[in-house]
This record gives structure tokens, sequence and C-alpha cells, in this order.
């Protein structure tokens, strides 16, 4: 039998109270606590939603309205039609089922039509009445447009058979056809257009009321309203008639305040909070505001499908996809729906990718744990390899967690890996380098400040994901010698470093590469590299930053000597960049921009091969990643590049002896990932 000492019973007792107290004391914190609703709590259940951009903008061109007086009573060069006429909106081979396919292959659960935008065109026979008594008439269904059957139906019925949350977009504010403005004012002060109707604003709000309530009553239960703009007094009737949606009133979700899909470099890499409103919550109030953020899968920003546009591949989708879900937001992804009615193959192989990429890189942890309580602690065993670390709370009780570290202890070291402070549906932590376990090792999940007692849903460590794109960086290089100019005979080896590349082959193989030229492989760099900076500074290569195996920048610097052939490692970069362009000015190597994830970066460093350092130099004005660079007359000129959320037009020019920028005249057309030479004429 146990016995308790008479010295040691207090200490026991002193630990007991304090144990219960701090229960008590977490219990009644508790009740206090904003939670989420069923219909939020659906909403955050997984990383997606979707929102399928398909209206009369798809037949024209995007925007906000898509309609205006170029393509109104006129057939704009870029538009199927006249936008004011039903018929122009014609889908070919509507088909809801299909892209409910790749809704499923994404992993989302929820999925929302443009049922109206801002052109005013309805999805649905609208039995709305304008003030005159005469039906909206201007929708599908009615005479003479294309489209004979409810889009709106379509849409539920595939969605209810994919189990997929359905739900509508309206906007209440903007309405060209009904003279509405982007802001809600009238449009038509100055001129009405053949086909618009001019209406004052307590008819129009009358029209509108017409619609929401058609909406929010002819298809069922909706799991997301989304009103853009105003709600202009709807929001009661939004809460009586769906009370079990999110995105009303009283289950309110709060935009992440950018469309780009980088919102840690548009508003801020601060922890976002479920608590409270704003582009980051507030944890002074007492509501549940799940955030969301709304890229698009276009590299411009474009919402409604347009012919030649480019499509962002797997490995930006990632780093959009680390940048929003990774920060405990819901990412709702922009679906574009083509003149057919169907969602371009080029889009759906991408869906598919980025869904089976959530699924394999996260959905099998290599250890992992729950439970209650501050201080959670993974076992790693020797051979094991993991760079990322995620972490859910059960926000059933709401989001307690305030101030936490991730430490690793193995090897005989001990360090803090990640210290943050919000957690919420999700938090994902990418280690700045993979972590090798040679002998038995532990991480640890300790909760240093909670509002009362953490539910822990997941504290798990991943192993680095296998492939993140269609390419693989590679570390192989190879040398060009040009038609006319053969590599050296041998007896030139050894004596000074041939001009380019070894010497080689017979002869006749030289003779042959003197008339048509020659490819030489030569020695690998030493890290795998995608997207570096490279530059010829004094008739040496360097090569700078880039992205890894795992799609993760670098910031190490290599050097091919010209003989021997041989890769040396140099001093770093100050920081982590792929993406950047580099230039030789005046003896030294200069480094602009590129990016860090999701951020692009306006930084500049410049490299003296004297003393083998680097320093940083003034930013440029712009953030630019895929950006072009080149030396004129003494000075480093840099052009377009893509500031995350489009590619850019401008151009600006370094002063390496004033130290400053300037700004150059913009392109004519916009560029990102081209390159750029200077030709001495």
């Amino acid at each position: 039998m146990a016995r308790v000492t008479a010295h040691a019973a207090p200490a026991i007792w002193t630990a007991l109270v304090l144990h219960i107290w701090t229960a008590l004391a977490w219990q009644e914190a508790a009740k206090d606590l904003p939670v989420p609703s069923p219909a939020q709590l659906r909403y955050q259940s997984t990383d997606f939603a979707v929102l399928i951009s398909f209206n009369m903008g798809t037949f024209a061109h995007n925007g906000d309205p898509c309609c205006d007086q170029s393509n109104w009573n006129v057939k704009a060069p870029y538009a199927a039609g006249k936008t004011r006429d039903p018929a122009t909106f014609n889908p070919t081979k509507l088909n809801t089922t299909q892209w409910m396919e790749s809704i499923q292959a994404l992993g989302a659960n929820i999925a929302v039509l443009t049922a109206k935008h801002g052109c005013g065109f309805a999805l649905w026979p609208s039995h709305a009445t304008l003030p005159d008594g005469s039906l909206y008439g201007y929708n599908v269904g009615m005479p003479g447009a294309k489209v004979q059957v409810d889009v709106l139906k379509s849409f539920v019925d595939a969605a209810k058979r994919a189990g997929i949350g359905y739900g509508f977009y309206y906007s209440i504010a903007k309405n060209f056809y009904l003279c509405r403005n982007f802001y809600g004012g009238n449009s038509c002060t100055k001129e009405v257009l053949p086909g618009q109707k001019n209406l004052t604003e307590e008819e129009y709000r009358h029209v509108a009321r017409q619609q929401v309530i058609e909406l929010w009553t002819k298809y069922g239960s909706l799991a997301r309203i989304w009103v853009d703009s105003a709600l202009d007094g709807m929001g009661d009737l939004m809460d009586e008639l769906q009370p079990q949606a999110a995105g009303t009133l009283s289950n309110p979700v709060d935009w992440c305040g950018t469309e780009s899909g980088h919102p840690s470099q548009d508003v801020g890499p601060q922890d976002v909070w479920s608590i409270g409103t704003g582009t980051h919550g507030d944890l002074n109030s007492s509501l549940w505001v799940p955030k969301f953020c709304d890229p698009q899968l276009f590299r411009q920003h474009v919402w409604f499908w347009e012919p030649r546009l480019q499509v962002r591949n797997l490995s930006e989708m990632i780093s959009i996809y680390h940048d929003i879900v990774g920060r405990g937001m819901t990412m709702e992804l922009d679906v574009a729906v083509d003149r057919t009615g169907r969602i371009p193959q080029s889009h759906v192989e991408v869906y598919h990718q980025l869904g089976n990429w959530v699924r394999e890189c996260y959905g099998s942890p290599l250890v992992m744990t729950a439970g209650y309580g501050t201080n959670f602690t993974l076992r790693l065993n020797a051979g094991q390899h993991f760079d990322r670390v995620q972490l859910q709370e059960d926000i059933v009780t709401g989001q307690r967690v305030r101030n936490y570290t991730v430490s690793f202890t193995g090897a005989g070291h001990h360090w803090i890996t990640v210290r943050a402070s919000a957690i919420g549906r999700k938090r994902i932590h990418m280690l700045p380098f993979i972590i090798q376990v040679t002998q038995p090792s532990f991480l640890e999940l300790r909760i240093e400040h909670a509002t009362a007692e953490p539910q822990i849903k997941q504290f798990a460590a991943f192993a680095p994901c296998a492939k993140q794109g269609p390419e693989q960086p590679l570390n192989s290089v190879e040398s060009f010698t040009p038609p006319g100019l053969a590599p050296p005979s041998p007896p030139y080896l050894g004596t000074m470093s041939p001009p380019f590349g070894p010497a080689f082959g017979t002869p006749r193989e030289r003779q042959a590469a003197a008339a048509n030229g020659n490819w030489q492989v030569m020695p690998a760099m030493a890290e795998r590299r995608g997207w570096p900076a490279a530059v010829a500074l004094q008739g040496l290569l360097y090569v700078c930053g880039g992205r890894d195996e795992q799609r993760e920048p670098l910031s190490s610097v290599e050097r091919l000597n010209n003989f021997p052939h041989v890769w040396l490692p140099l001093s770093p970069l100050s920081g982590q960049r792929a993406g950047a362009s580099a230039a030789a000015c005046g003896g030294r190597l200069y480094v602009c921009g590129g990016a860090f994830g999701a951020q692009m970066l306006n930084s500049v460093e410049r490299f003296d091969p004297k003393v083998g350092t680097w320093e940083t130099l003034p930013p440029m004005s712009a953030r630019r990643a895929y950006v072009a660079a080149a030396t004129i007359a003494g000075t480093i000129h840099v052009f377009g590049g893509s500031d995350g959320g489009q590619c850019l037009l401008s151009s600006e020019r370094f002063d390496p002896v004033a130290n400053t920028w300037s700004q150059l005249p913009d392109m004519t057309e916009r560029r990102s990932g081209a390159a750029s030479v200077a030709l001495m004429i």
C-alpha cells in the first residue's frame, strides 16, 4: 500500500487544489467563448469551397459588371453577341455533372453559382416583375433565350447527386440591365442605353427583393449564400428564409481582404482568428466568424472564362493553399466555366492535381496525437524525416489556444521550431529545412496560454511531400559551343581555361562541332534548383537561390570555376528566394526580387567577389517575382514580373552610384517569366 509522508502531503494537496482551481476556471471561461453554429461548422469542415463563375460575362469579358457600353448593343470582337440579348448566353454543351466531378476531385464540400452577376442576367426563369407589371425580361427561359432550362435547378440537382452543399451568388447592389453601378448608384443619370431599365431606388429594391425570395425559397436548403456588395436591408429576410446557410447575418463569414491568393503578402502575415470580423479577426469579439479567401485559378486577376488566359500550375496552387488553408482559412476557389458550359480540361487537371496532392501530402502523418491539455508529445523514430507540422483545434468548442510553441528534441539538441498564436480549424507550419531523425527523438507542442482547456484535434508531423508539380528541379548543367567556335584541341587543356568548356574529341568531332555547334555535359551543381537566378561575372558562372525538390526556396549560392570545372559554394543570400533575377555590373553581382513561398519580394542584394559578402540595397518600388533583368550603361534594369496578383507592365532602373531606383516607362504588355538581354549596337 502506498504511503504519503507528512512532509510530502502539503505539496500534493497544493497541486491538487491548483488543478481543481484551473479546471473550474477553464470551465467558467468556456461559457463565454464564441463557438461556430452548425452552418459555420459545416463551412469549416473542409479546406475548399468553390465559386462557379458562369453568367453573361462568360460570353463577353471579365469585369464587374461584365456588360458595358462596348458590348451591350453591339457585338464586341471579344464577345459571342450583344450582351443585352439573352440569346448571347448560349452554352451548347452545358453539363453541371461535369462541374461536380472536378469539385469532388478537389475535395470541396460547398459549391456556389453566380445566379446573377453585375450584368443583371439571371440563370433561372425569374418571375419577378418590373414597375409596369411586365416580367423581369433578362434571364434564361424567356422568349428569345437560347437556354430554356433552369440552370440553377440543373446545378442543384447535380450537387445533390454528388453530395455537395450548394448555394448562390447574387449581387444586390449591381445590375447593369437595371442601371445600377458597382457601388449601387444609378448608372443611367446621363444616358439610358436601349434595352436598359432605369428604375428608381425603391423600384429597384422591390425587384431585387422579389429575386432573392425566389432564390431563397425555390431551391431547398442552401449551404452558402454569397451576397456581393450591400445587403440593402435584406439580411433579416436571408436569416428568415435560409437560417441554416453560412454567409447570413446569423452565420457570418468574412473575407480575407484579397483575391490574389496571397493574403500574407497583401494584407499581412499576422495570425488569423475565426473570432471577430476583419481580415485577421478580433480576439475581443464575442462572434464566431470564419475567414475565407477567394483566389482564381487564372494567373491573371480574372473570374469569368476568357480565351488565352494562363492557368496556375500545381506548384503555384500549393503555395496559395499554404497561405490560405495553412493559416486557418477556407479557400473558396474560383471555377470558370467556358462558353460550352463545361470546365476546360486544363482547369480540370489542376483541380484533380491539387485535390490529390492535399490527400497524398496530408492524408497520412508520420506520427500524430490528439486530446485535451496543454502539452502533447510525438515520438519520432530513427530513419524518419519531416519538414512540416499540422495543428488543429476541435473548433466545436471554439478557438481556445492563444500562444504555443513546437520544439524538437533529438541527437543531443533541443530547439524551438515554431512559435505562434492561432491554431483554429487548421494551422500548417513549414519548417525551413528537412529534419532527419537519426535516433529516437521527440516533437513537443506546448500551449503557453489558452482561454479554456485546449482541445486539440490533431498534432501531427508529415514527411516532405512527394512530387509537387509537373516538373522537378535539376542540378544538371550543359555548355553550348556555337557553330564556328569549336572547342580547342587537347593541347589547349591545362594551359588556360577553354572559353566554351573543356576540350573534347577527335579532330573530326571538333570539325563537326565547328559546323553545327555542340552541347557538352558539365559538372552538376551541388543542389537541385528550379527558378534560380544566374549570371556570368568576370568569366565565371554564378547561380543563386531557386527552389529545391520540395518546392521550398533556397538561399544558397554556387559558382562554376573555369578550370578545373567545379562548383564552389559561396556565402548565401540573406534570405531564401526563387524566381529572382541576377545581373552583373561594375564587377559585382546583383540579385533582385523573387518569391519566398507566397510572398513576392522587392528586396535587392549585391555580392562583391573580392570580399565574398552580400549587402542589402534599397528595395525596388514593386514586388517582382519571375522578373527579367539586364545591365545597360552601368545601371541595372528590371522588367515586369509578377506581384502575386498579376503580371506587371512596369520597369525600373537602379543606379549603383546614386544607390537609388527610378521608374522607367511601362512596357506595352504585361510580362512575367520573361527574359532580357542588352545588345551592343
